[in-house]
């Protein structure tokens, strides 16, 4: 597609759009396909970045409200699929501890390093590290001076 092109129809707020259409045009002699489906469609500029962001506001209802705690069986939890095996291998470890199934609780356990390790190693931070550095400039000054006078 040219999006140099394009026709725009109406007046777009770039902040407000709720949908795309997209028209292509062909040779009379050209035989085209019905029934096209867009599943994932993306119009990007400049760079991007696929970031995940983290929050306190883990569920979601139906009228998209967010909030910390699941209130009522209509939240719905905002996490992606290897996630939510993390999520779940936990559960499954505390809900046989507290029904004293020992065996379970261990197994669980054990599953619950393994994908949270597997998740870490996938998904590893970007976040900046803070370093500091000290030089002692009194001890190397006199470690010169010591060094010059012998």
């Amino acid at each position: 597609m040219d999006a140099s092109s394009r026709v725009t129809t109406g007046t777009p707020t770039d902040t407000a759009i709720d949908y795309a259409a997209i028209f292509w045009g062909r040779d009379s002699g050209t035989h085209l396909d019905t029934d096209f489906i867009f599943d994932y469609l993306i119009a990007k500029r400049g760079k991007y970045y696929n970031l995940s962001y983290y929050s306190r506001f883990l569920w979601q209802d139906t009228a998209f409200v967010l909030s910390e705690n699941s209130s009522n069986d209509s939240h719905a939890l905002l996490v992606q699929n290897d996630e939510l095996e993390v999520i779940m291998a936990k559960a499954a470890e505390l809900a046989s501890q507290y029904l004293r199934d020992n065996e379970d609780a261990v197994y669980y356990a054990e599953e619950y390093k393994r994908l949270k390790t597997e998740y870490l190693m996938r998904n590893p931070s970007q976040a900046s590290i803070r370093t500091t550095s000290r030089y002692n400039f009194l001890h190397d000054a006199d470690s010169a001076m010591s060094n010059r006078d012998s």
